[in-house]
C-alpha cells in the first residue's frame, strides 16, 4: 500500500512541476544566470513549494490511513511549512540571507526541542551520549544540509544524491 502510495506521489509531483513551470513563466518567477548561477538558461523559480504542498497532502493522507499518528504531523510539518514558505518568498521577492537564517534556524531548533534532541549512538564498543552537545551539533548540521541544498537547487543530479543522503542518514536515526 504504502510503496504504490509514494509511487502516485512521484508522478504527482512530476505533472505539479509542470504545472508550476507554466505558471512561473506565465508570472515571470525566472532567475536569469549570473556569475554565480549552476546553469546557463533563463530557469523558472519558486518551484520548491510544490513539495510543500504534496508534503502537506502525504502526511495528512498518511494521518487519515492510519499510518501517521497526529503527533507526527505536527513533528514534521510546521519546520518544513517554514522553510518552504520562505523559500518560496526569496524566490519571489529576493529576501535578505539574514530572514533566511533565522527561518531556518528556527525550524532546525523547533525539531530538535519536539523530537528531544539527538539520540545516543551506539558504536558497538559503547554508547555516545550527546547531551547539550548533539542540540548544538544537530542544529548546524541542519542548518548546513538546509543551506546545502538551497545552495544545489537547480543542479538537480547532485540534489537528488545529496537528498539519498541526508534521508538515509536520517533514518539510520529513526
Amino acid at each position: 500500500m504504502m510503496i504504490l502510495f509514494l509511487i502516485l506521489m512521484s508522478f504527482l509531483s512530476y505533472f505539479s512541476i509542470g504545472i508550476f513551470k507554466a505558471y512561473a513563466i506565465e508570472k515571470d518567477l525566472i532567475d536569469h544566470p549570473n556569475h554565480r548561477s549552476s546553469h546557463s538558461f533563463p530557469t523558472p523559480r519558486g518551484g520548491g513549494i510544490v513539495f510543500l504542498v504534496l508534503w502537506a497532502i502525504f502526511l495528512i493522507t498518511l494521518y487519515f490511513i492510519g499510518f501517521v499518528k497526529i503527533r507526527y504531523f505536527f513533528i514534521l510539518f510546521p519546520p518544513i511549512f517554514l522553510i518552504g514558505l520562505v523559500g518560496f518568498f526569496d524566490d519571489k521577492y529576493q529576501l535578505a540571507a539574514c530572514w533566511r537564517f533565522l527561518a531556518h534556524l528556527c525550524a532546525a531548533v523547533y525539531s530538535l526541542i519536539i523530537i528531544g534532541g539527538f539520540p545516543s549512538l551506539n558504536i558497538g564498543i559503547g554508547t555516545i551520549h550527546w547531551g547539550w552537545f548533539g542540540y548544538i551539533f544537530m542544529a548546524l548540521a541542519l542548518l548546513w544540509s538546509t543551506n546545502l541544498y538551497n545552495f544545489m537547487d537547480g543542479i538537480d543530479g547532485i540534489a537528488a544524491i545529496e537528498a539519498l543522503f541526508v534521508f538515509g542518514f536520517g533514518g539510520y536515526f529513526v
